[in-house]
C-alpha cells in the first residue's frame, strides 16, 4: 500500500499531464469553431390585419460556434430565427429574433442570442381588380363589344395596401383578331399600375394572393367587319348575232355607275357587275329593256336594275367608186 502512495505528488502531476495532453491533442482535431448558416426566419403573432413588405424569410446569416464535428452536422434547416411579431404596428421598425437550433452537439449556440431585424409594416387588405381586354383587330375587322367575354372577370387579391392601389388588370391576344370568332384559352393576365406593366407583388408576408386564379384568363371575342360604300360600273354584252345588213352602233347604260355596300375587303376586289347579256339575235332594231342587277354575296345596292338600250341600225349602203 505504501509502495501505491510513494511519490503520489509526482504522479498525481503525471496524470494530469497525461490528461492535459489528450485533450490538447483532441481539441486539435476538433477546435471550437464558428461557422454562419442561411436560416429561416418565423413571425408568430402577426395581426390578421398587418402585412410585412421586404421581410428576410430565409438564407439569413446567423453565426453558430461550437466544436467542429458538431458544427458538421448542422443543416441550415436545422436553424430559426423566431420574431415575435404580435405586437408590430406600420412603417419601417425594428424586432427581434430569437435563434433557435435543432440538432447538434451541445456545444453548438447562437454567437449572438438575439438578432436585429429590419422590417416594413403595412395594411393587409383585399380589392376586386376588374380585367379589362385589350385587343388589336386585322384590317377590316372591328368589334362587337357586347359579344367579347373573358373569364375571370375580376381578380380578388390580398396583399399590402401600397402594393394594390391603382393597380388594374388586362388581357391582350398577342396577336390580331381577323374572324368573326375567336376563343383565346390560358392568357395571361398582365398587372398594370401607372401606366407601368408589374409582376404580381412577391417581396410580402404572408403572400400576396389571388383567389380562385393563377393569373390566367380564357377569352372569347368576336369581329365584324365595317361595310363600306363605292362607286362600280356596270357593263352590258350582248349575246347573239342582230339580222344580216344590221349592226349596234351603240350601248347605253342608265346609271353607268352603281352605288354598291359591303365589307372593305370584298369591295376591294370588284371591278364591275357585268349585267346579264341581252339576246340580239336576227334584231334589225333598237332594244331598250330594264335587267335586274345581280350582286355577290355579302354586298348590296341601293339599285335594283339597270336600263339597258342598245341601238341597232341598218349597214350604210356604200356606192362603188367611179373607174377613172
Amino acid at each position: 500500500m505504501s509502495a501505491i502512495f510513494a511519490n503520489w505528488q509526482l504522479k498525481l502531476l503525471a496524470l494530469v499531464l497525461s490528461v492535459g495532453l489528450f485533450a490538447a491533442v483532441a481539441f486539435q482535431e476538433n477546435p471550437l469553431t464558428n461557422t454562419t448558416v442561411g436560416a429561416t426566419i418565423e413571425y408568430d403573432g402577426i395581426p390578421a390585419d398587418k402585412i410585412l413588405i421586404g421581410a428576410p424569410t430565409k438564407n439569413f446569416p446567423v453565426t453558430l460556434t461550437g466544436l467542429k464535428a458538431d458544427l458538421n452536422v448542422i443543416a441550415p434547416s436545422n436553424v430559426t430565427v423566431v420574431v415575435d411579431a404580435s405586437k408590430i404596428k406600420n412603417g419601417t421598425i425594428t424586432v427581434t429574433g430569437h435563434t433557435k437550433i435543432v440538432g447538434g452537439g451541445s456545444s453548438v449556440r447562437p454567437l449572438n442570442d438575439t438578432t436585429q431585424i429590419q422590417v416594413t409594416v403595412d395594411d393587409r387588405t383585399s380589392i376586386s381588380v376588374p380585367v379589362d381586354t385589350r385587343i388589336n383587330y386585322a384590317e377590316g375587322w372591328t368589334a362587337n363589344p357586347s359579344k367579347t367575354v373573358v373569364s375571370p372577370t375580376t381578380l380578388n387579391i390580398t396583399g399590402a395596401a401600397s402594393e394594390l392601389k391603382d393597380l388594374k388588370a388586362f388581357v391582350a391576344p398577342a396577336e390580331p383578331i381577323a374572324a368573326s370568332s375567336a376563343d383565346i384559352p390560358s392568357l395571361p393576365i398582365q398587372l398594370i399600375r401607372n401606366g407601368h406593366n408589374i409582376p404580381l407583388p412577391n417581396d410580402t408576408f404572408p403572400p400576396t394572393k389571388v383567389d380562385d386564379s393563377a393569373l390566367i384568363a380564357s377569352l372569347h371575342v368576336e369581329a365584324v367587319r365595317p361595310n363600306q360604300t363605292r362607286q362600280v360600273p356596270v357593263v352590258e354584252t350582248p349575246s347573239g348575232s342582230v339580222a344580216p345588213g344590221y349592226r349596234i352602233v351603240a350601248i347605253d347604260l342608265n346609271p353607268l355607275f352603281v352605288p354598291v355596300t359591303g365589307p372593305a375587303d370584298l369591295l376591294a376586289t370588284l371591278d364591275s357587275l357585268t349585267l346579264t347579256p341581252i339576246d340580239v339575235t336576227n334584231a334589225s332594231s333598237s332594244i331598250s329593256r330594264s335587267v335586274r342587277l345581280t350582286l355577290p354575296a355579302n354586298i348590296t345596292s341601293t339599285v335594283s336594275s339597270v336600263t339597258v338600250t342598245i341601238t341597232i341600225q341598218k349597214n350604210p349602203v356604200v356606192q362603188p367608186t367611179p373607174t377613172p
